[in-house]
């Protein structure tokens, strides 16, 4: 039906087709106290935990949800004069047809629940509650003088701010099974004497979300430093104790956290965190666990492991060499925490490790008929400690006299990269970036000043020198070799050499 918008100016109400809908829209409130100031408060929905529900919709539509309080405040305050109408809609839902209106009546700027109300079955002509809507028709209106113990019945000063709907209960809701889903109200204000003309309307507003009781939180835990000159193997040990556990050739790669989330049963009173006075675990039957991380194809691996004494798995390295474990966490005792760590043999090299995943998926609990949602998060990461060098007055390819060389040499037990960062040796400023090719151990790799220019887009410029940068995540040094091609001499020029080289000069 189309109605005309009305609105008020002063005390006389007045008609417009060109209100924005902010002007003239009333509001789902949150509950107003005795001696209130006469204004809409937030809102805020009830969560509601989707487990009561079934994913079968018939059986879920039969869940009762509720009941609770509706508080309608206009945006207008309807003076005596005025005879409207209300309606109220449930949005992804139906309303069970048993509901009590209470009107709220309004005097200077301020109203108070108790004192200044009427029932909607005096102050209106009809109450019709129906499972698509409830309908308070002729509110209002001279003919209906309010009848209240304060005395207002002939101060038509005084006005109508909203209504309270008491017991409303929702049915039909069968998305609550999924959580995030919402069900709501809406509503409608107009002229009784006239409904084709709309003196408010009342925006759609959640009432309740659905949510999971329980809630699992995965955080990384932290990165570990393998240290290159650990004896007796480089990188046998971590160099730092972040991320590590029970000894430094162990690592926490991630923490894993239950928690309830304050959701309500179907009735939006009685907390559901899994079985009463039970841990959040205890709402599920099972719990699998899939580890995905480079950490787990390392050659020092020995086993993945959890705190938990419920954990089941096969630790043989073989079934998870290739990366991915998976092991499920029986919960019959309880808990609200564990963490997953790797624990390495001490004796062979380790590798950097970037981030992987651990994923939760959730079994089927007795208080539960629905499945919590599955969750994952990333685990902890390994770096490498390694070597850094410096060369300096490094000659660029321009350079005709004399040929820088630099010498990269690897005495570690990993084949790695190395990267050079190339700056200006007059400014500092960085000219770009250049990563070798992987250098094996007890190799030695010689670049010449070309072949960085190359790989770090480098166009090289008459009399510009370079201060190299090099790092690498194995044990080794680097040496700065100049070449003179009239005499055939080498000459090392490192300025810094890992592990403390001397500088010398040959010739061939």
């Amino acid at each position: 039906m189309n109605r005309q918008q009305l609105f008020t100016a002063g005390s006389v109400l007045l008609a417009t087709t060109a209100l924005s809908s902010a002007a003239n829209a009333g509001s789902i409130s949150a509950a107003v106290s005795d001696g209130g100031v006469f204004a809409s408060k937030a809102y805020t929905a009830t969560n509601i935990a989707n487990t009561v529900f079934s994913t079968t919709a018939a059986t879920a539509n039969a869940v009762t949800v509720g009941s609770t309080q509706v508080y309608v405040v206009f945006a207008n305050n309807f003076t005596a004069a005025t005879k409207f109408s209300v309606e109220l809609s449930p949005v992804n839902a139906g309303l069970i047809q048993a509901v009590d209106a209470t009107i709220l009546l309004t005097a200077t700027g301020s109203f108070a629940v108790s004192a200044w109300t009427v029932a909607a079955t005096t102050a209106c002509t009809s109450v019709t509650p129906l499972t698509t809507k409830i309908i308070l028709d002729g509110c209002g209106g001279t003919g209906n003088k309010i009848s209240a113990t304060n005395g207002l019945n002939a101060n038509t000063s005084s006005g109508y701010g909203g209504v309270l709907f008491s017991g409303v209960s929702f049915n039909n809701a069968s998305g609550l099974a999924s959580a995030g889903s919402t069900i709501g109200v809406q509503g409608l204000v107009y002229n009784a004497n006239n409904t084709s003309q709309t003196f408010e309307n009342i925006s759609a507003t959640n009432v309740v979300v659905s949510a999971t009781p329980i809630i699992a939180t995965i955080t990384a835990g932290g990165t570990a430093s393998a240290n290159a000159s650990a004896t007796p193997v480089a990188f046998a040990y971590f160099a730092t104790s972040t991320g590590t556990l029970g000894g430094v050739s162990s690592q926490i790669l991630a923490f894993v956290q239950l928690t309830g989330n304050g959701t309500f049963a179907a009735d939006l009173t009685t907390t559901v965190k899994s079985e009463a006075g039970a841990t959040a675990s205890q709402g599920i039957s099972s719990l699998s666990v899939t580890v995905t991380a480079t950490h787990l194809s390392q050659p020092s691996i020995l086993s993945i492991f959890t705190n938990s004494t419920t954990a089941l798995y096969n630790g043989t390295v073989a079934n998870f060499s290739a990366g991915v474990a998976t092991f499920s966490i029986q919960p019959s005792t309880g808990f609200t925490s564990f963490y997953i760590a790797v624990s390495f043999s001490g004796t062979a090299a380790l590798s950097a490790a970037s981030a992987g995943t651990v994923s939760l998926a959730f079994g089927l609990g007795n208080s539960m008929q629905q499945v919590a949602p599955a969750t994952s998060g990333k685990t902890g990461t390994i770096s490498l400690g390694g070597f850094n060098a410096e060369l300096n007055t490094f000659l660029g390819s321009s350079n005709t006299a004399f040929s820088s060389f630099a010498r990269i040499h690897n005495n570690g037990i990993i084949a790695s990269t190395a990267t050079v960062t190339v700056r200006n040796d007059a400014t500092g400023a960085s000219m770009g970036v250049f990563t070798t090719a992987a250098i094996a151990t007890n190799q030695t790799l010689q670049i010449s000043a070309k072949d960085i220019e190359t790989g770090a887009g480098i166009t090289p410029a008459a009399g510009v020198n370079y201060t190299l940068s090099i790092a690498g995540a194995f044990s080794g040094y680097a040496q700065h070799i100049i070449f003179n091609p009239a005499t055939g001499q080498l000459a090392d020029l490192s300025s810094f050499r890992n592990r403390g080289a001397a500088s010398s000069v040959t010739s061939p």
